[in-house]
């Protein structure tokens, strides 16, 4: 039996409005990156690819496809927040990007924070993204999970997704720190999952912190 790798995608939120999280939003990914390294190291068995991709009014990749062992040692290095938000092209490019790497066996989390509503996408549409994640959830590969800081990010953007409310999760920018520790044990809870053979699609559902 071929090995199934975990392919973790994180959608940054780089518009002008994240200044006030920036440096928050940046250590909180980094202790995340570290479990995830940790966990590559202590579980071979269970590998994970992971990418960063950062976006305002086009997208950019962080880095993409690494090896979640050195995941620690990629820096940051895409300046400071500024812009608009085009989620949509975010989310549509990133996913259809990472889709043509994957293999049958391997599944994928995709985390997407932002702090605003979506307002500069000129390639994908909310129904183009809809239908898209629609198809990919229903392989039972693909985890999404959505972000808010200081926005109703379910009212926003969820539920224009059909996103189910409890893949929504939404917290004050104060809290971003609390945030990501929630968010690294529902990482766990997937690994976990996954060990055992279980069913991973519900490993990533959320109450809010607001």
């Amino acid at each position: 039996m071929e090995t199934s790798t975990t392919h973790y995608l994180f959608i940054l939120d780089k518009s002008g409005s994240m200044a006030n999280c920036w440096s928050e939003t940046l250590d909180a990914l980094s202790h995340q990156y570290n479990l995830i390294e940790q966990h590559c190291l202590k579980h071979p068995e269970q590998p994970v690819r992971a990418s960063l991709v950062y976006f305002n009014v086009r997208s950019q990749r962080a880095f993409w496809d690494i090896d979640g062992t050195v995941l620690t040692q990629q820096p940051f290095r895409f300046g400071h927040p500024a812009g608009g938000t085009a989620l949509m092209d975010a989310i549509g490019i990133s996913i259809h990007q990472l889709q043509m790497r994957m293999k049958p066996q391997d599944d994928a989390i995709v985390i997407m924070l932002t702090d605003g509503e979506e307002n500069s996408s000129n390639v994908y549409s909310f129904r183009q993204i809809s239908e898209f994640m629609e198809q990919l959830t229903a392989t039972g590969k693909w985890t999404f999970t959505l972000l808010g800081a200081d926005v109703d990010a379910f009212e926003a953007i969820g539920s224009k997704l059909k996103m189910r409310r409890e893949q929504v999760f939404m917290f004050k920018k104060s809290q971003t720190k609390e945030a990501f520790d929630e968010v690294n044990v529902k990482m766990t809870n997937f690994f976990e999952k996954k060990s055992k053979g279980e069913s991973t699609k519900d490993a990533f559902l959320f109450g809010d912190l607001f």
